[in-house]
């Protein structure tokens, strides 16, 4: 299936990828205007959810916010859900915004 997202994906917390022993869902990539994260147990397509994930930019930022599962994977180890943001703080998207013109210097 051709990828058929609006914004580039950026991979967040590669140096973590253990912590899927210890934490049921966390955030694996974020753009400006979604997240996806890796839970076994996704949720379905339209499920509203509250966000809370960690990105670091010079020093560790909190982004919180809304959003509306838009896609889901549910077999395999890379098995989650794709959310579409629906409420974000504009310094939370000034944040993500500098999260992703750094990666694009890259």
């Amino acid at each position: 299936m051709p990828d058929q997202r609006a914004q580039p994906r950026l991979e967040v917390n590669n140096a973590y990828q253990g912590i899927a022993d210890y934490a049921s869902e966390y955030v694996v990539n974020v753009s400006r205007t979604g997240v996806f994260i890796k839970s076994a147990t996704p949720h379905p397509v339209g499920s509203r959810v509250a966000l809370r994930f960690a990105v670091y930019l010079d020093d560790f930022h909190i982004i919180e916010g809304e959003g509306t599962v838009a896609r889901i994977v549910t077999e395999g180890p890379e098995a989650g859900m794709g959310v579409a943001f629906t409420s974000l703080s504009p310094d939370n998207a000034k944040i993500l915004e500098e999260v992703q013109r750094r990666s694009n210097r890259r």
